[in-house]
């Protein structure tokens, strides 16, 4: 009885194998448009969740107006800005890490609420170019109350479905999801198709 119930749990186990996490934590520093700016990070995931955190601090251009609306003379210098995000995605190729979340605190209350992303490369072991890379973003998140549909075609669903745009010349080209779902997170670009800027002072790392 013992071995039947031990060959069971085996079993078991075998038919949901562990997926692989990937680790990314570290701190840099990079100069913004208005000055010298922080970002520290430390997370897990992988391709189905992930938790964590990243922060960003120091001078930054916001506009401190209502959640939905961008209003360039309600954009203002915050010599001390801060905000940090709660990660909720992770998407890894190779040493390139893109997270993303919700921001949830920050001293402008305009940005809690924004969805953030943050790319970063680790390049330790890159003998070309040993330099550690990152890109970060933040984006309004707002709701597709619309629905385009083919005049011609009675119950058109074409637009509740998704699909990916790619370049045919290209052979490399990995594609855009196109879906009426307008969520930004980890995998809403192309990790792979665009370029990061070097940081200036700090450690990536990605494990």
């Amino acid at each position: 009885m013992k071995r039947a119930a031990f060959l069971s749990i085996l079993v078991f186990l075998s038919a949901f194998p562990l997926v692989a996490q990937t680790s990314a934590q570290g701190s840099f520093n990079f100069k913004g448009t208005e000055g010298l700016q922080t970002i520290d990070f430390d997370a897990t995931g992988d391709g189905r969740s992930a938790q964590g955190t990243f922060s960003l601090a120091g001078p930054t251009l916001v506009s401190d107006g209502e959640l939905d609306q961008e209003d360039p003379k309600q954009t203002i210098l915050v010599k001390d800005f801060t905000m940090k995000v709660t990660v909720d995605c992770m998407s890894t190729l190779g040493t390139r890490v893109t997270m993303s979340g919700t921001v949830g605190d920050s001293n402008v209350r305009s940005m809690i609420g924004r969805i953030a992303t943050l790319t970063v490369e680790d390049n330790d072991l890159n003998p070309k170019d040993p330099t550690d890379r990152f890109s970060f973003g933040s984006y309004w998140q707002k709701d597709i109350s619309w629905f385009p549909s083919d005049a011609e075609v009675k119950g058109d669903a074409g637009w509740t479905m998704s699909w990916w745009a790619t370049d045919a010349e290209r052979k490399d080209d990995v594609g855009y999801m196109i879906s009426r779902t307008r969520q930004v997170n980890c995998r809403s670009f192309p990790v792979a198709t665009y370029d990061l800027d070097p940081i200036s002072e700090g450690r990536i790392t990605v494990k």
